[in-house]
């Protein structure tokens, strides 16, 4: 794994396939990790993935209850 510190003193860990990045004070335990082969995309305070096939997830209730939200319609807006 290597480490290296960020301007704003959080850390960033790189693996294979992965960036983590651990806030300034915390500990490895808390990083947030990411894959690389994924995009993402944050619409209001919800993250929005998208995977290798062109598949879309949000982390809100109204995507883990219909597989489908109003973030995922506004993300396919943009990009077209």
């Amino acid at each position: 794994m290597n480490t290296i510190t960020l301007s704003d003193g959080s850390k960033q860990h790189t693996l294979e396939g992965w960036i983590g990045i651990q806030a300034k004070g915390d500990t490895m335990v808390k990083t947030k990790w990411r894959r690389t082969d994924m995009e993402y995309y944050n619409i209001g305070e919800y993250t929005q993935t998208r995977n290798h096939i062109g598949s879309i997830t949000c982390t809100c209730k109204g995507y883990h209850f219909r597989k489908n939200c109003r973030h995922i319609t506004e993300l396919k807006a943009e990009q077209v």
